[in-house]
């Protein structure tokens, strides 16, 4: 089910989304996204102004044998659609000022290296029970950039309830980076700077 208002408004109900390897990637009971018609048209970055998720399931993967998360790769094939005809060899970019999230599933899997069986697995981070409220969403290349304003949930396999969590989130093939970090759970508190280099 899907209604436009005003050509920069746009509401869907029971959206799934698949990507390259038939697993989903975005799914959610209602999703609206407001943008500014002109964004969406090359020649510049596209970029919608805000969107909120409610009962989403959110998976970002990266594939054994892929290079690029999911996401990146579906906006990089929409953009060789959609985009220009002109060849380009710039970094395939997309942007979302802002992003809510309400009675959320989150999950950032990279399914290129086996599951770290000891300690905290930061290659599949599946979160429950996500609220969250972010800005400054972006891919660039491979890379993903996120300021987190509020996050709670629980990461399901550790069973870490997150009460509160503020960064600003990069996440690179190579690396996930937690910078400005507030992160509390119920028995500590992580603050200022983590980074987690993935081999």
């Amino acid at each position: 089910n899907i209604r436009i208002s005003w050509w920069d408004a746009l509401t869907l109900e029971n959206l799934q989304i698949y990507d390259h390897r038939d697993s989903l990637m975005i799914g959610a009971e209602k999703a609206y996204a407001d943008f500014a018609l002109l964004s969406l048209i090359p020649p510049g970055d596209p970029t919608i102004d805000a969107v909120r998720l409610e009962k989403a399931e959110l998976n970002l993967i990266t594939h054994s044998g892929d290079s690029l998360i999911n996401i990146n790769r579906w906006v990089k094939e929409l953009t060789q659609v959609f985009g220009s005809t002109k060849k380009s060899t710039s970094a395939t970019r997309f942007f979302i000022s802002s992003i809510e999230l309400r009675q959320s599933e989150f999950a950032l899997l990279d399914l290129r290296t086996d599951p770290i069986t000891e300690g905290f697995d930061y290659t599949r981070l599946e979160f429950k029970e996500v609220t969250a409220n972010a800005d400054k969403f972006s891919f660039v290349g491979s890379k993903l950039g996120l300021d987190i304003k509020l996050l709670s949930g629980i990461e399901g396999n550790s069973g870490l309830k997150i009460q509160d969590l503020k960064t600003n989130l990069t996440y690179d093939p190579k690396y996930l980076e937690l910078a400005n970090l507030n992160l509390k759970t119920d028995k500590s508190q992580i603050k200022n700077y983590l980074r987690m280099d993935i081999t």
